[in-house]
């Protein structure tokens, strides 16, 4: 590198300078360009303060580095289900009841139990007019719709409406006519946080 800085002439004509003022320059220059080249080919660390071909590692409270370019290794399920809320899923029940005579429906979701869903849907069925209303289904983290025709009605459950209306309209379309899907509703389980 001495041979770059020796070549490098400043003509102190053009620039004013005294020749005291010219070394001083070039000492400036040369502390500049010699920072400047340790900063381009010094240490060079990848993301997370890893060598090249290293990558950076969670250990739990610290952070190391192993090899594998940039490939993230591996981490183990324990450092996973750390990151897993932790809780339960609980059941909730569903429930359609009508009075056919009066063409009146009532409906629950989100019931804790079979008994709950029913009582509930019954009421329902009454608040709205119905007199002798009954029980269609209960059921439990499903979906249910009632399906209609001309001169029958029944009530489906699975996993989604979409589904449970199909069943319902294919099963309608060989018993009635001008069959429709007349209420559908979803009991679904709820995620209880501990």
């Amino acid at each position: 590198m001495r041979g770059f800085f020796s070549d490098l002439q400043l003509d102190c004509r053009v620039c004013g300078l005294a020749a005291k003022g010219e070394l001083q320059l070039r000492a400036k220059l040369r502390i500049l360009l010699a920072s400047y080249g340790l900063s381009i080919c010094g240490f060079v660390h990848a993301e997370g303060g890893c060598p090249t071909g290293y990558t950076p590692y969670n250990y739990g409270a610290t952070i190391g580095c192993v090899p594998g370019g940039n490939d993230p290794p591996a981490q183990d399920q324990t450092s996973l289900q750390a990151s897993r809320p932790s809780g339960t899923w609980k059941k909730t029940w569903g429930a359609i009841a009508s009075d056919g005579v009066k063409g009146v429906l009532g409906s629950a979701v989100s019931a804790t139990s079979e008994s709950a869903a029913s009582a509930a849907a019954i009421e329902d069925c009454k608040t709205k007019g119905g007199q002798k209303c009954a029980l269609d289904l209960a059921f439990f983290n499903q979906c249910a719709a009632m399906v209609a025709g001309h001169d029958w009605y029944r009530v489906f459950s699975a996993a989604t409406i979409a589904q449970a209306g199909q069943d319902g309209m294919n099963d309608c379309s060989q018993k009635s006519t001008d069959c429709r899907i007349y209420h559908s509703v979803c009991a679904t389980p709820e995620f209880v946080a501990q």
